[in-house]
């Protein structure tokens, strides 16, 4: 059981670097991890943590389009 917790640790954190790596080069219009590296990190045991990660560091322009509407 310490094994499967420890396996899914890091593979979360690998999922967390690569994430916020890839939202990084979007936004610097840069190179982009290929999305089936994203589905094997997902499929491996690392959704979870991709998902939180990914609500955490969205930015989409909605939000500020709402904040510049009220100015």
């Amino acid at each position: 059981m310490e094994i499967f917790i420890i396996y899914i640790c890091i593979i979360s954190l690998i999922s967390i670097v690569v994430t916020v790596c890839d939202k990084y080069f979007a936004i610097h219009r840069k190179w982009r991890v290929r999305e089936s590296t994203l589905l094997i990190l997902s499929a491996l045991g690392g959704s979870v943590a991709m998902y939180i990660t990914m609500q955490l560091i969205d930015t989409k322009q909605d939000t500020l389009n709402l904040c510049s509407a009220y100015r």
